[in-house]
């Protein structure tokens, strides 16, 4: 069986790849002429392919991404992880929009990533996130239903291997397959994992599991997911960081005028993500 394909989209994205061959869209500058002063600033932060005329891609310069960043580049640096303040001033930015990120990073970084995001918003911008919901995965594996599967994956692996490739993917087998140097020497049995949710609140299971990540690892395949993300979650960090009025948002739903032009936002894998947004 070939199982390039579907590692390739566990792994490093394959529409990311396929986007990369297709011509950008169209840009509809009128949203910001009817709506923004000329100057209005707005980051798009964990860019990598993304690129838009009016927004500043923010990320950290990486040889796993290079290939894509490369493409759309990058207008901030920054490396969440050394903690350092991101160079944006203070209340400068009317939107931020984070796609598909916050999997890809420590609790202790999102926190970071969240003061950060409350200090360089205007009061009245909005902070818009989206990442894979990790409740819909919890279901996939809960109910054994591979129908319901986020990706085709035949038989290849277990429910229980492709349910911890979302969230701790430097155990599964599907990284040692695809991306072997991103790694763990740590295995789980299929009835080790089961017996962790069988006995552990959802939360606490979940954890079990990422607790035990080797970030070094982390770092030499950064497109692996190493944590999960559900609504309350997200609510808790925002509210820490000091935002309130955190909202269950859906897929087009902004209440930012920048931020519901599809062709541009909420467009990766929404079939399985979650959208929460906040208003600084």
């Amino acid at each position: 069986m070939n199982i390039g394909p579907y590692i390739n989209k566990a792994i490093f994205p394959l529409g990311v790849q396929i986007r990369r061959m297709l011509p950008p869209p169209p840009v509809d500058l009128n949203i910001y002429r009817d709506h923004y002063a000329p100057d209005a600033q707005f980051y798009c932060i964990g860019s990598g392919w993304w690129s838009h005329p009016r927004w500043k891609n923010v990320d950290v310069p990486s040889e796993w991404y290079a290939p894509v960043q490369g493409t759309a580049g990058i207008d901030v640096p920054w490396d969440i992880a050394t903690g350092e303040p991101v160079q944006i001033a203070t209340a400068s930015a009317e939107a931020i929009f984070c796609s598909h990120t916050t999997e890809h990073l420590r609790d202790q970084d999102v926190r970071h990533l969240f003061k950060e995001a409350h200090r360089i918003l205007k009061p009245g911008g909005f902070f818009r996130l989206t990442c894979p919901d990790i409740m819909l995965y919890y279901e996939f594996y809960r109910r054994r239903d591979r129908s319901i599967a986020p990706y085709a994956v035949g038989e290849a692996f277990s429910i229980q291997d492709m349910f911890l490739n979302e969230f701790a993917s430097q155990f599964s087998n599907i990284m040692r397959v695809g991306n072997p140097d991103g790694a763990s020497t740590v295995r789980f049995s299929d009835e080790e994992f089961d017996r962790v949710f069988e006995t552990m609140p959802l939360d606490d299971a979940l954890d079990f599991f990422t607790t035990k990540i080797d970030y070094a690892l982390q770092r030499k395949t950064m497109g692996a997911h190493i944590n999960r993300w559900h609504f309350d979650k997200f609510r808790r960090y925002l509210e820490a960081a000091g935002f309130r009025n955190v909202r269950l948002s859906g897929y087009g739903q902004s209440f930012c005028p920048a931020m519901r032009d599809m062709k541009f936002f909420d467009q990766t894998h929404p079939q399985f993500s979650i959208y929460v947004e906040v208003e600084r």
